[in-house]
């Protein structure tokens, strides 16, 4: 490793709430240039990420995984953080891509927290597993605390998750300085009316398809003003989302109906119901849209489509389609998804869910389309300059691969040195142990003797060590 790439560093910042901001990076990334100044250090590029939670995987972040792809090519040589917390807060997550790191020699150092790599022996590994253990206990500690306060404000009488289609969220009390302490919802007319207009048409029988494409034809907005689509419809009733299953348009709120969690295997948020018993559940009058005979009809019809079918082995609720191309192939009048739209023909995921509207769509034979592109893709993998391409860059990774086992092999052998020949200064200054042990075998044999006795003994054993004798 030369001088140059020794000394060379890269910087990594985050921040995760919206309470902070760019400013947060930049006095991060001022704190770690100003170390590295002080070890003689080249800071040769800054990687950062904004408003992203400290839980979530560092591959997933941009700023991290485009970290993670200079370190594997060996771009620096030194990592700068303000602190392992910026890495992660997750405990296995933080040791994962520390050791990853370091097994590259790449040296990591925590201005604030004082961890670096370099720091020998055991106390660097127990200082990385408290402070990674602390971090992610901050983040634990944080989730009650919100929650905490989330149920205080309920008790107070308080709204506190966000507003659902037809509603708004206005203040509702301040305190002494004029500063909002509470919010409450009230019903927005023209968004009431929808609200009644999606119950009745489904309470007669037609699709959440056919409800949202005309609600698109009409051109009227949907929530968070985008356009209306089946999954805003008919949600989840067992979850209780979805325009169709929200009991708060007949006036009752949920709250603490289920917590997210996330899955170690796939690093993602998992959505957990909670027990009945654990839910908060308020009556109010005043927010009720619908009529307890439009929401009956609804739940009788629901009710109907998630029975049917029970015995006869006909699934009735959406499922997955496994098809080769779903989802890899993009619409060319809009953008969107094209989909299996059916069991012969592949479409635009825009068309089928949101209607005409939105986009006239397009369609294609499955088996036809399927036959094309595999055959183009065919031609395209098997041919000459490709193969010659993908064999060369076979052979450029495993030279890499190799060079790395080399360098990697070199510096443990330095190391294996370096520690033999420390041991061996520290057995040469050690004294003898033969002779102490004798020395100290002849004055217990000598304890309680008369001096003459030990005269004799002396010169005997004088005698005894001299060569030739």
């Amino acid at each position: 490793m030369t001088n140059a790439h020794a000394s060379s560093a890269f910087v990594y910042a985050r921040y995760s709430t919206d309470q902070q901001n760019q400013t947060s990076i930049d006095d991060q990334t001022r704190v770690c240039k100003k170390k590295a100044a002080l070890l003689g250090l080249n800071v040769i590029a800054v990687r950062a990420d904004e408003a992203i939670s400290g839980s979530l995987p560092v591959a997933a972040r941009p700023g991290g995984k485009a970290l993670l792809e200079d370190a594997l090519a060996g771009k620096f040589s030194v990592l700068l953080l303000e602190g392992l917390d910026r890495l992660s807060r997750d405990l296995v997550e933080q040791e994962t891509i520390v050791r990853r790191l370091e097994h590259r020699g790449i040296r990591i150092i925590g201005v604030s927290d004082g961890y670096d790599s370099e720091t020998d022996g055991s106390s660097r590994q127990l200082m990385r597993g408290v402070r990674g253990l602390i971090n992610e206990t901050y983040i634990t500690d944080l989730s009650s605390k919100t929650r905490r306060g989330m149920a205080g404000q309920i008790a107070r009488g308080f709204h506190v998750a966000g507003p659902s289609y037809g509603y708004r969220s206005q203040v509702a009390a301040t305190n002494g300085k004029g500063e909002p302490i509470g919010y409450k919802l009230e019903i927005v007319p023209e968004e009431a009316a929808i609200v009644r207009r999606i119950y009745d048409e489904f309470g007669k029988g037609l699709s959440c398809q056919k409800i949202a494409h005309g609600l698109n034809d009409d051109f009227i907005k949907g929530p968070r003003s985008g356009t209306w689509g089946v999954s805003v419809l008919y949600g989840s009733p067992r979850k209780g989302s979805g325009i169709l299953n929200n009991e708060i348009y007949v006036g009752k709120v949920i709250w603490n109906r289920s917590h997210w969690v996330k899955d170690p295997d796939t690093h993602k948020r998992v959505r957990l119901d909670r027990p009945k018993s654990e839910w908060v559940i308020e009556e109010k009058p005043d927010l009720r849209i619908v009529s307890d005979e439009q929401w009956a009809k609804v739940r009788e019809r629901i009710g109907g489509l998630e029975n049917r079918g029970k015995g006869t082995g006909t699934k009735v609720t959406p499922r997955r389609k496994n098809t080769l191309l779903g989802g890899l192939i993009k619409c060319g009048k809009c953008g969107g998804a094209v989909i299996a739209v059916d069991a012969h023909s592949y479409g635009c995921a825009n068309a089928k869910n949101h209607g005409p509207t939105v986009c006239a769509g397009v369609r294609a034979p499955r088996a036809e389309l399927e036959r094309k592109i595999i055959a183009c893709l065919r031609d395209e993998l098997v041919s000459h300059a490709n193969v010659a391409e993908i064999t060369s860059e076979a052979h450029d990774i495993v030279r890499k691969y190799i060079k790395d086992m080399e360098s990697d092999r070199k510096r443990r052998a330095r190391r294996l040195t370096t520690a033999s020949r420390r041991a061996s200064r520290s057995t040469a200054r050690r004294p003898s142990r033969s002779r102490s042990v004798t020395t100290a075998l002849r004055l217990f044999r000598y304890r309680g003797k008369p001096s003459s006795w030990r005269s004799t003994e002396r010169r005997s054993w004088q005698l005894a060590m001299k060569p030739g004798t």
